[in-house]
């Protein structure tokens, strides 16, 4: 089985990752320097959705979320899909963090479980994470 694409990846970027499952995520801040990376070793930039890693259990924001497959033009080369995704990815992500507070939209659907939380000494901000999946081209 060839090794997850997020595996290529810096051995920064790879640190600081957050992981659920076999899902790779990052802090928002970090999800520009994630595309940058994939782009320059040709990895596609599918998107993906926020979600908080609470210790009972993961709370996913699927409606707070990138696809940058939605509007791929069929017919690219691979090399022209990565740079498309790329840009895509860009664009659809400082759109979300435009218009949304990330730990405001987990609160209003999550408010329960992020006050067992704080309650707890946590903070839901800790446990934010912006899951995103890169694909490799086909061998």
């Amino acid at each position: 089985m060839p090794a997850a694409p997020e595996m290529l990846l810096s051995a920064d970027l790879q640190a600081t990752a957050c992981r659920s499952d076999n899902e790779w995520g990052w802090r928002p801040d970090s999800i520009p320097h994630v595309i940058d990376e994939a782009e320059g070793l040709n990895l596609l930039s599918v998107g993906g959705q926020l979600q908080f890693l609470l210790p009972a259990g993961t709370c996913e924001c699927y409606w707070v979320s990138v696809d940058t497959l939605v509007e791929e033009p069929d017919g690219l080369s691979w090399l022209e899909r990565v740079k498309f995704t790329a840009g895509e990815a860009r664009k659809q992500f400082a759109d979300l963090q435009a218009k949304l507070d990330f730990l405001t939209e987990g609160r209003k659907e999550f408010g329960g479980h992020f006050a067992r939380l704080e309650e707890s000494g946590g903070d839901p901000a800790d446990c934010l994470c912006f899951i995103w999946y890169l694909e490799a081209e086909p061998v």
